[in-house]
């Protein structure tokens, strides 16, 4: 159950402290953001020990009781005095369900203590170690990076194109790749949970290892695994990968269709994560426009072919051509065609010229999804991944 509330006045987890109603704006400092709810976020700063900082979130997702619930435990050190409080909050996703408490604690040696008594009461794990063990019914670490919160990626765009260099449908490409609104929008149509999953917490780690979960769900349903093999499974995934389906139950991974649309939904966050990555990356040169920055960080080389050249007529026909009649639900018009270069791919593609097997292939992928396809190349899946049999 929850902690043992003590509060003063009316217990916070009856009031039901909305955490959805409020834009978290965190304040970064010393590399862990204080939890806004704590009211300490401008006098105090998360506790740091050998370069370990005093910060879990928690997830936990039980789809026979239909709950994904979350915890938050943070150790806070005045930034001026010697003072040391332990803030917990908890609650569930999607909903105002939830509460928090603030404990003073006598000294820094006890406020230690019962962090990692804390830590390990919902974990199962010590704070210490270095493997962590799920446990059933027990709370797991989300990942959370601080980095650059987002308001500051967000200047990176604001003056965009103002002195861009490049020429005018170069730089749309670019803004439409790089768009955070149509990342945030992909991840909410996949019922992401923004609220504990925002854009700058995704971590490639944490997406790999959820890749792993549906390799071995994919084994369990194909091998007519156990319900409750399944039902762990299940619940791992969600606490690894936090959705928002409200008061919803979260739907069991319990068909290989279903897996299909996970592992297409993580390929995409994979996508999203380098887009967001490289836009976080590198300083901002004042004397060059973000467009241009962003540019090349791709490190591809992005020249417009004329409308008229014989290259783009050739492509309209093959548009034309290939529209498969099963999409006869809209015409295509093509609006701008670029040529593109990565950086090093000449000398990768030499020792393959002269194959005769040469064939021109369509690859069609959301926008949020070209800033890791033109920086990357197209990936195969992760070896994590399941075999799926989708395109």
């Amino acid at each position: 159950g929850h902690p043992n509330l003590k509060n003063s006045g009316k217990n916070k987890e009856e009031q039901g402290t909305s955490k959805s109603e409020k834009k978290m704006k965190l304040t970064v400092k010393g590399g862990a953001a204080v939890d806004p709810d704590s009211g300490l976020e401008d006098s105090a700063h998360v506790f740091e020990k050998s370069g370990k900082i005093f910060s879990a979130t928690l997830g936990l997702v039980d789809i026979v009781q239909g709950t994904n619930s979350y915890y938050k435990l943070q150790l806070l050190e005045d930034d001026r005095e010697t003072r040391y409080w332990v803030f917990r909050s908890w609650g569930r996703v999607g909903t105002s369900i939830g509460g928090n408490k603030l404990e003073k604690m006598p000294s820094k040696e006890e406020a230690v203590e019962h962090f990692l008594d804390l830590y390990e009461e919902k974990t199962g794990n010590s704070w210490h170690s270095k493997n962590f063990t799920k446990y059933p019914k027990k709370f797991y670490p989300l990942e959370i990076d601080y980095g650059q919160d987002e308001e500051a990626v967000k200047k990176l765009t604001v003056s965009a194109g103002t002195k861009s260099k490049l020429p005018k449908a170069v730089q749309d490409l670019i803004k439409m790749i790089f768009d955070i609104e149509s990342m945030k929008k992909a991840m909410v149509e996949f019922e992401i949970d923004l609220q504990k999953m925002p854009l700058g917490k995704l971590s490639e780690r944490q997406i790999q290892s959820a890749y792993s979960i549906l390799n071995e769900v994919q084994q369990a349903v194909s091998d007519g695994g156990t319900d409750s093999q399944i039902l762990d499974l299940s619940n791992r995934f969600y606490t690894l990968i936090p959705h928002d389906f409200g008061m919803k139950k979260p739907p069991l991974l319990n068909n290989l269709d279903y897996i299909t649309t996970k592992v297409e939904m993580l390929d995409n966050l994979l996508d999203i994560e380098v887009a967001y990555s490289l836009l976080r990356s590198g300083g901002q040169d004042g004397d060059k426009d973000p467009i241009d920055v962003n540019y090349e960080k791709l490190k591809t080389s992005i020249q417009v072919v004329d409308k008229d050249s014989e290259e783009a007529k050739i492509i309209k026909q093959y548009v034309k051509n290939t529209h498969a009649s099963t999409h006869n639900s809209y015409n295509l018009k093509v609006m701008e065609i670029f040529k593109i270069e990565r950086d090093g791919e000449y000398q990768r593609y030499e020792p393959f010229r002269d194959l005769h097997n040469r064939q021109l292939l369509w690859h069609g992928s959301r926008t949020t999804n070209f800033a890791g396809i033109l920086s990357q190349g197209l990936r195969i899946a992760p070896s994590e991944a399941p075999v799926t049999g989708y395109m």
